[in-house]
C-alpha cells in the first residue's frame, strides 16, 4: 500500500464527493473533521497504536508506535501485515488475532515481542519487549469489518519487577520453610500471628495453623517458671521496648522442657507506635546442656587439679602467674589469690627465680615440652625433695602463646627405690618382658643353672631345694634330646627357642605340659654370655582346649538338630491335617463297604498307608526331639522280643541272631518309639553283614553308675538299662564315625537309605534322658550301646491296648478350619450316636456358643486356625460357661502341649491324625469325667 494520504488529497476527495452528491456536503465536512480529530487523537495517545484494513495491512500508525519501534509511519503503513507476523505465530496467539478479523471479537493478550520476527518489516534498532496487546474490530452498519485497531503497552519493566518480586518471595519462602529456626510475624497489640514458618513443629511441637488459630499461643507454651518474666517483657514490648534477644524455657508439646533463644525486630508506624514484631526462634537446648557440661567439666577439672599431689601452675610469657593448684600454694606458702599477678621474684630468692625464668624462656624459645629434675624446698613446712618438672608452652587455637604450663612431681622416694633395684634389674628385665611365670637362667661362662621358686614348683621341686640343676631338669623331660637340640640351636645359630613339651615332675602329677621360651644374652663383642628363659605350666589350658572342642562339637550338633526340628514341626502340622482326612474317610468307608470285596481291600491298603505315613511323621518328630508321644512306664524286654520276631523273617539266613535278655526293668518311654529304635539298629546291622553273613547280638541288662565309675555320655549317677546291638559286618570308617547321627547322612547306595534312622534313634534316646554310644573296627565289628534310666514307677505300665468303641447321645460342637476334617469327624461322631454341629471358623463358633451355650455338652476344637487359635477360643468358651468340657487337637504345635492345655482349663489334648476308636474313647472319657 502507499503512504498515508495528505490533507490535500483528502480535501480533493471531499470536493469530488461534493460534486457527485450535493446533499452530502455537510457530511463530508463532518468526515473531514472526524478524520482530523481521529488523527490527532491517535497521535497524542501515549501508547503505541495502529489501525489496519480488513486484510491486516496497517493503514494508520501513531507517533508513540513509531518512536517505540524507531521507524517512521512510511516504513510501517502498507508494509506491516499483522496476519503475517511470525512473532505472533510463534507465540501461539495468531488464532486470537484471526478471531478479531473473522469473528469481529475483541481480544487481549501479553507476549514477548521480538522485532526480528515481526514480518517483512526490518527493525534495525528496535528492542525486544514484553507487550500487553488489545485488539478490537471497527464494524459497519451492515456488520461488515471496516478496520481493526490495535493498542499495546510496553510492560517489560513491569514484568521484570514482577519477576524480581516473585523470585524474592520464592527465596524468602524457601528460606523460611527450610530453615531450622522458626520465623514469625505477630501484629500488636492483639498478638495475632500473621506468619509462622514450618519450623514451629520442631521448635515448639505446634503447627503454624495452631499459632494462626490461637493468638498469643506462646503464653501457653512458656514454662511456668518463666511466666512472670514474660509478663514484664510483654509490658515493655507494648511500650516499644524490645530486647534484641532473650533466652527462656518452654514446654514442648512432645519433647518436654526445652531451651529457646528469641531474636526480635519491632515494626512501628509513621507515628512510632509498635504495630508488629518480627522474630526468629532457635532451639538451644543442646547448647545449654553443653554449657552446663562445660561448667561441670571445669569444676571437675579444678577439683582434680587441686586434688592431685603434683604442683601445677601457669605463667604468662612474662613470667606472671595466671593460676595454680593447692599443692603449689604450699610450695610458696601463699594462697592462689595472692600468687596470681606476681612473679617468682616475689616469693623465692633471686638465684632460684633466675633459674625458673631461664627455664621458662628456654621452653618458649624451643616451643616444645621440656623435662627437668630439681630440688625444691617448701615454704609452708620446709620439706625438701627431688621433683621432676615438666614445662609445656601453651597456645590458644589461633596459635598465640598464652604462657608456660608447669607440672612438678615429687620423685624422691622413686629415686631411692630405683637405686635399690639397680643390682637386680638386669636379671629380672627379660623375665618381666616375657611374663614372669617361672624364669630360669643358664650362665654359659660358669655353666651354672638358676631357677625361680615358681620354676622349681613346676618341676616338682621345693622352692628351697638345691637339687634344681640342669641335669635334674633334663631327667624330668622325656623328649630331652629335642629340647637340648633347641637350646644348642639358640646358642650356636640364634634360632628362636619357643617349645611345648611334656615333663614328668619329681613330685605331684605324673605329667605336665609346659611352654618354654628363651633368649640369648650377649656382651658388647657379640659373645654369648647366658640364656634366660621362662616356663609356664599349660596343662589346664590344654585340657580346657580339648573340652572346648568337645563342647563346640556338641553345640554344632545341637544347632543342626534345632534347625531340623523347626523344619520337622512345620511339616508335621500340615501333613497330620492331610492324614486326618485320609485315615478318617478311609475308616468311614471301611464301615460302609461290602466286606470281602476288592473295594475293602483297596481301602485297607489306603488305611495302612496312612498309618505308615503317620509313623513317618512320628519318626521325624522323634529325631527332632519335638514329639509329644505319651511316655509311660514301659518294659523294654517285651518290646525287644517282639521286635526280634519281626526282624528274623526278613533277615538272611547267613546272619545268626543271638539274644541275651537279663533285665525286666521299666523305663519311662513309648512302646512305638522303642520298637523303632530296635528296627533301625537291627536293620543297619543286617545291612552291614548282607554280603558275607555274620552274627547279630542283642543284649539287655541293668547297670548302676556310682561315684567311682566313669559314667558314659555325661549321664548322672543312678540305675540304667544297657541295650547293646552288635554285628560282625563291615564296620564304620573312622572319617564317618562323627557324622553317622547327622540327619540325612548315609553311606548306603542311593535308594537304600535316607540317613534319618540313626538321627531318629538318638533323638528318642536323648529325649528319654539317655545316651547312645558307638564303637567300630572297620571290617571287624560295630557295636551300638544305649543307656536309658530305669524307673521304679509301675503305674500305667503299658501292657496291651484293647480297642473299644464307646458311644453316646450328647450334643458336640466340633470346630476345625479344614472343611474335609470337619465333615469326616462329624460323620464319625454321628455314627457313634452323638449329635454334631460343625463350624470351620472359630469366630463363628464363638458367636454360636454365646447364643446357645446350654445346647452343647462338649466342644472339640483344632489348635491352629485363622483369626483365633484353639487355645484362645477355649479361654473365651470358659468365660461364657466355665463347666463346658473342651478337647483340643492339633497336627503339631510348638505353642501348646498337654501340660499347657491343662493349665488353661482344657480337659483333653490329642494329636492328629486320630482313629475313630481314639476319638470315641477320648470323647467318652471327657464326658464321663465332666
Amino acid at each position: 500500500m502507499g503512504s498515508r494520504p495528505t490533507y490535500e488529497e483528502l480535501e480533493k476527495r471531499v470536493l469530488e464527493l461534493e460534486k457527485s452528491e450535493i446533499k452530502s456536503k455537510q457530511a463530508s465536512k463532518d468526515i473531514k473533521s472526524s478524520i482530523l480529530f481521529l488523527h490527532t487523537l491517535v497521535d497524542i495517545n501515549p501508547f503505541p497504536m495502529w489501525a489496519s484494513d480488513r486484510e491486516g495491512m496497517v493503514i494508520l500508525a501513531n507517533r508513540s508506535l513509531c518512536e517505540t519501534i524507531q521507524l517512521t509511519d512510511d516504513n510501517i503503513i502498507g508494509q506491516y501485515n499483522v496476519l503475517k507476523d511470525k512473532n505472533l505465530e510463534s507465540q501461539g496467539v495468531m488464532p486470537l488475532v484471526r478471531a478479531v478479523f473473522e469473528n469481529h471479537e475483541s481480544v487481549r493478550f501479553r507476549i514477548p515481542w521480538k522485532a526480528r520476527l515481526a514480518g517483512e518489516v526490518e527493525f534495525g534498532t528496535a528492542r525486544d519487549m514484553i507487550i500487553d496487546v488489545s485488539m478490537f474490530p471497527i464494524v459497519g452498519d451492515r456488520g461488515e469489518l471496516l478496520n481493526v485497531v490495535c493498542q499495546w503497552v510496553d510492560t517489560t519493566d513491569q514484568k521484570r519487577a514482577e519477576d524480581a518480586l516473585k523470585q524474592s518471595e520464592d527465596r524468602f519462602r524457601r528460606l523460611s520453610e527450610n530453615a531450622t529456626d522458626m520465623i514469625y510475624r505477630m501484629s500488636l497489640p492483639d498478638g495475632i500471628y500473621e506468619y509462622v514458618s514450618p519450623a514451629s513443629v520442631n521448635i515448639f511441637g505446634y503447627r503454624p495453623q495452631d499459632f494462626y488459630n490461637t493468638p498469643l499461643l506462646i503464653k501457653n507454651i512458656i514454662h511456668p517458671d518463666w511466666h512472670g518474666y514474660f509478663g514484664k517483657e510483654w509490658s515493655n514490648l507494648l511500650k516499644g521496648k524490645v530486647p534484641p534477644s532473650y533466652e527462656y524455657q518452654i514446654v514442648h508439646k512432645d519433647k518436654g522442657v526445652r531451651w529457646v533463644n528469641q531474636r526480635n525486630t519491632l515494626e512501628k508506624d509513621e507515628k512510632g507506635i509498635p504495630i508488629a514484631i518480627v522474630g526468629v526462634v532457635t532451639d538451644i537446648t543442646e547448647r545449654k546442656k553443653a554449657e552446663e557440661e562445660l561448667v561441670r567439666s571445669r569444676t571437675e577439672l579444678r577439683i582434680l587439679v587441686d586434688t592431685i599431689p603434683d604442683l601445677v601452675w601457669l605463667k604468662d610469657p612474662d613470667g606472671i602467674y595466671l593460676g595454680c593448684n593447692q599443692k603449689f600454694e604450699q610450695f610458696f606458702g601463699a594462697k592462689e589469690s595472692t600468687i596470681v599477678g606476681k612473679s617468682d621474684y616475689d616469693f623465692v630468692d633471686k638465684d632460684l627465680a633466675d633459674f625458673f625464668r631461664d627455664y621458662d624462656q628456654k621452653v618458649i624459645e624451643l616451643n616444645k615440652q621440656s623435662v627437668n629434675e630439681e630440688w625444691l624446698t617448701f615454704s609452708e613446712d620446709g620439706y625438701r625433695g627431688l621433683f621432676e618438672t615438666i614445662k609445656t608452652p601453651m597456645r590458644d587455637p589461633s596459635g598465640t602463646l598464652i604462657g608456660v604450663l608447669g607440672i612438678a612431681r615429687d620423685i624422691t622416694e622413686r629415686k631411692k627405690a630405683e637405686d635399690a633395684l639397680i643390682q637386680n634389674e638386669q636379671r629380672y628385665k627379660s623375665a618381666q618382658r616375657m611374663g614372669l611365670v617361672g624364669n630360669w637362667e643358664y650362665d654359659l661362662v660358669s655353666e651354672t643353672f638358676w631357677g625361680s621358686d615358681q620354676a622349681k614348683r613346676i618341676y616338682g621341686f621345693a622352692p628351697d631345694s638345691d637339687r634344681f640343676t640342669s641335669e635334674e631338669v633334663e631327667k624330668c623331660i622325656p623328649e630331652r634330646q629335642r629340647v637340648h637340640q633347641a637350646l644348642i640351636d639358640l646358642i650356636e645359630k640364634n634360632k628362636p627357642y619357643n617349645l611345648e613339651f611334656e615333663i614328668n615332675p619329681v613330685s605331684g602329677p605324673k605329667t605336665k605340659t609346659i611352654k618354654s621360651i628363651a633368649e640369648l644374652i650377649k656382651d658388647d663383642q657379640n659373645t654369648p654370655l647366658k640364656v634366660v628363659g621362662v616356663i609356664q605350666d599349660i596343662t589346664s589350658q590344654k585340657e580346657s582346649a580339648k573340652e572346648r572342642l568337645i563342647l563346640e562339637q556338641k553345640l554344632l550338633q545341637a544347632q543342626k538338630m534345632e534347625s531340623i526340628g523347626n523344619l520337622a514341626g512345620g511339616i508335621a502340622h500340615d501333613f497330620n491335617n492331610i492324614l486326618s482326612s485320609v485315615l478318617g474317610f478311609s475308616e468311614l468307608a471301611l464301615d460302609e463297604v461290602e466286606k470281602g470285596s476288592s473295594m475293602e481291600d483297596n481301602l485297607q491298603e489306603i488305611y495302612a498307608g496312612g498309618l505308615r505315613a503317620k509313623e513317618v511323621v512320628n519318626q521325624i518328630l522323634a529325631f527332632a526331639r519335638q514329639s509329644d508321644e505319651e511316655k509311660k512306664p514301659t518294659r523294654v524286654a517285651v518290646i525287644i522280643i517282639e521286635a526280634l520276631k519281626l526282624i528274623r523273617p526278613s533277615t538272611p539266613s547267613t546272619i545268626e541272631i543271638r539274644k541275651e535278655i537279663e533285665s525286666s526293668s521299666l523305663v519311662i518311654g513309648n512302646a512305638t518309639q522303642i520298637h523303632q529304635i530296635m528296627m533301625n539298629l537291627c536293620t543297619n546291622a543286617a545291612h552291614a553283614m548282607q554280603d558275607n553273613g555274620g552274627i547279630m547280638e542283642v543284649t539287655l541288662k541293668d547297670v548302676h553308675f556310682g561315684e567311682s565309675i566313669n559314667i558314659p555320655g555325661g549321664l548322672e549317677q543312678g540305675k540304667y538299662i544297657e541295650l547293646a546291638i552288635s554285628d560282625t559286618g563291615c564296620g564304620i570308617e573312622l572319617e564317618h564315625i562323627d557324622s553317622i547321627f547327622d540327619p540325612y547322612f548315609t553311606t548306603k547306595e542311593t535308594g537304600k537309605g535316607t540317613g534319618m534312622g540313626l538321627a531318629m534313634v538318638r533323638g528318642i534316646v536323648e529325649s528319654y534322658g539317655g545316651t547312645i554310644l558307638v564303637e567300630s573296627i572297620p571290617s571287624v565289628k560295630t557295636k551300638f550301646t544305649i543307656y536309658l534310666p530305669i524307673t521304679s514307677n509301675l503305674d500305667n505300665e503299658i501292657i496291651s491296648e484293647a480297642e473299644t468303641l464307646p458311644k453316646g447321645d450328647e450334643h458336640i460342637l466340633f470346630v476345625d478350619d479344614e472343611p474335609p476334617i470337619a465333615r469326616m469327624v462329624s460323620r464319625m461322631l454321628e455314627s457313634l450316636g452323638y449329635q454334631v454341629t460343625t463350624r470351620t471358623s472359630s469366630v463363628e463358633a464363638l458367636e454360636l456358643f454365646k447364643e446357645k451355650s446350654d445346647n452343647f455338652q462338649v466342644v472339640i476344637t483344632d489348635m491352629t486356625m485363622p483369626h483365633m487359635t484353639g487355645d484362645k477360643f477355649a479361654i473365651e468358651l470358659k468365660q461364657i460357661r466355665a463347666d463346658i468340657p473342651i478337647i483340643l487337637c492339633t497336627g503339631y504345635s510348638n505353642k501348646i502341649n498337654a501340660d499347657i492345655a491343662q493349665k488353661i482349663g482344657i480337659n483333653a489334648f490329642t494329636y492328629k491324625p486320630f482313629s475313630k476308636a481314639d476319638l470315641a474313647g477320648c470323647v467318652r472319657e471327657v464326658l464321663d469325667n465332666a
